[in-house]
Parts: C-alpha cells; sequence; structure tokens
C-alpha cells in the first residue's frame, strides 16, 4: 500500500516540476517579446496592411500574444503550485500512517 503512495506522490511531484518548467518558459517568452518591443527590435508592421482593420488586427496581435503567454504561464505556475500542494500532503499523510 505505501509504495502505491509512494508512486502518487512521486508523480505529482514530477507533474509539479514539468508544469513549472513550462510556467517559466512562457513567462521567458512573454518578457523577450515586451524587451524586443521595447528596444525597437520588433513591431507590428502596419505599413502593409490593406486595410485599417487589417492594421487594428496586426497591433492586437502583436500586443496580446506576450499577455496570453503571461496568462497561460500563471495558470501552469499555480497548477504547479498545486501539485506541490497535493504532493506535500500525500507525504505528510503517509508519513503519520507509518
Amino acid at each position: 500500500m505505501f509504495g502505491l503512495i509512494e508512486v502518487t506522490m512521486n508523480k505529482s511531484r514530477q507533474q509539479a516540476h514539468f508544469r513549472k518548467r513550462v510556467a517559466i518558459v512562457l513567462f521567458v517568452l512573454a518578457a523577450l517579446i515586451v524587451i524586443a518591443s521595447m528596444f525597437g527590435i520588433s513591431s507590428p508592421n502596419t505599413e502593409t496592411a490593406k486595410t485599417s482593420m487589417e492594421a487594428a488586427g496586426r497591433k492586437t496581435g502583436f500586443y496580446l500574444v506576450p499577455a496570453l503567454f503571461a496568462l497561460v504561464g500563471w495558470f501552469f505556475y499555480s497548477s504547479a503550485q498545486s501539485k506541490a500542494l497535493e504532493a506535500e500532503s500525500i507525504e505528510t499523510s503517509s508519513a503519520t500512517k507509518t
């Protein structure tokens, strides 16, 4: 029985670490996009847009992508924290049973 608890605890820890790594990658991507736009390395190319709606869509997409990366990264980070707490509670409950 304790082997199953240990496997579940290890699986929860692995999932927490993976989710945390995904969150860090998404945060770094969002930061790189923001830094690139701040220094003018990358900017929305609206000069080739045929209509004003197309230009507005390009600008919206350009500024929405880092926000979306940050939002999804935050979701993964909070999910990683809950998984880590789950692994800790499994470890605590198995320690009290022994």
